[in-house]
């Protein structure tokens, strides 16, 4: 077992207000950092060696399906539910996708599930070993990036690195696609037929009905059109297009509805309020050239370096859930809203 020291917290401008922190972080014998972020990957733990123990995890009566982040949960609880099924979610409301340690808890409903739900592109690399070490045939597994296909992928990426993140940044050659497919409800209309299929599969192999299915995907996807045609109205009518947001998660949505993400301030869960320098001079630039009146921090992050900028700058401040409790409609129409206050009149 080795011990991963955590990184040291340090004053990086004036206005920033950081404590100098330092610990360890115990049970970590590797870091999986995959496109646009990764999970702690414990990795002695991600297979089951005891083959009982793994037999025993799974029922062979109710349906279970995992997601691994909570915006998919309401994705695919109607269609586990239609089945008589029911939804886990990996990562727990309140926890960033980018810094998640699987544990025990973790690897227990990763082994009972039926079918897995998960983003692909490297941001939930641990489930990938764990289904590769531990092969059940009647597993589907649905991935959200092959469901939508290469082309949608690279559709919107980020933009060429700028100078900061070419200071250090893991992709600073060749910019990875943006991993958050879940913030663009057209892709999300791709994903929700292929969670369907891996529950119709299931169903069908042990003799559940699937009589329900057709209308609980029906209303999962009228949801989906709903909230997508609510971001095309409001977006649409508002004519400030320029933000500046915390965590590089939202040119997905911006693209799709007409905004531009002018600048990114690149905090991290976990890492305080540490941000570098050329992140700052960028948004600064980004504030006088392009007008932008809005900064935007999330739930999940320091909300300290985006309130701060806003007050000397003289922007709005908003706050934008790339994750929310795990009902993805009600997390997007929030999303919405935010957007609409801080860039409205």
């Amino acid at each position: 077992m080795r011990v991963l020291p955590c990184r040291r917290i340090g004053t990086l401008a004036a206005w920033i207000v950081s404590s100098c922190v330092w610990g360890v972080i115990v049970l970590v014998v590797s870091v999986d950092v995959g496109a646009g972020g990764g999970w702690v990957d414990v990795q002695p733990a991600t297979r089951l060696t005891d083959r009982a123990e793994f037999s025993r995890s799974h029922s062979a009566g109710e349906l279970r399906v995992l997601v691994t982040i909570p915006p998919l949960r309401s994705l695919a609880e109607p269609l586990a539910r239609a089945v008589g099924g029911r939804v886990e979610i990996l990562v727990k409301p309140g926890h960033s996708e980018h810094n998640f340690e699987i544990g025990p808890e973790e690897l227990a409903s990763l082994a009972r599930a039926d079918v897995i739900v998960q983003v692909g592109l490297g941001l939930d690399a641990t489930v990938d070993t764990f289904v590769r070490d531990n092969p059940r045939e009647a597993r589907r597994v649905v991935i959200f990036a092959a469901a939508v296909g290469d082309e949608a992928v690279r559709t919107i990426q980020n933009p060429p690195c700028t100078a900061a993140e070419h200071d250090g940044h893991e992709h600073a050659d060749h910019p990875a696609p943006d991993t958050h497919l879940w913030l663009d409800p057209i892709l999300v209309r791709a994903l929700v037929p292929e969670i369907r299929r891996a529950v119709d599969s299931v169903a069908r192999a042990r003799d559940i009905s699937i009589d329900r299915l057709d209308d609980a995907e029906k209303r999962v996807l009228d949801e989906v059109n709903a909230v997508h045609d609510e971001y095309t109205a409001s977006l649409a009518a508002i004519p400030a297009k320029d933000i500046i947001t915390a965590h590089d998660a939202w040119r997905r949505p911006a693209g799709r509805y007409g905004l531009n993400v002018r600048a990114v301030l690149h905090l991290h869960p976990g890492e305080g309020s540490e941000v570098d320098p050329r992140s700052l001079a960028e948004a600064v630039t980004a504030i006088r050239e392009h007008g932008v009146r809005a900064v935007f921090t999330e739930p999940q992050l320091d909300s300290v370096p985006s309130r701060r900028l806003a007050e000397r700058a003289g922007l709005r401040l908003g706050v934008l859930d790339p994750l929310g409790e795990g009902d993805w409609a009600a997390m997007m129409r929030a999303n919405l809203e935010s957007l609409k206050k801080a860039l409205g009149p």
